[in-house]
């Protein structure tokens, strides 16, 4: 795994036990975000997050 990538899970892995979200909803808002990790994190514990996934429920 090149030196990014593995970068780049890292920061999933800790997103994710952070916001205590799964990896492929730390993966998509990193994404969203451009891998900004403050704005990621600000997301996932955002109501409008939480609500865009209430009907998944």
């Amino acid at each position: 795994m090149s030196g990014e990538a593995s970068r780049n899970l890292d920061l999933i892995r800790r997103l994710s036990k952070e916001s205590h979200t799964g990896l492929a909803f730390s993966y998509k808002a990193l994404k969203r975000f451009e891998f900004d990790y403050k704005k990621a994190l600000d997301y996932l514990n955002s109501d409008e997050f939480k609500n865009s996934i209430h009907f998944f429920r």
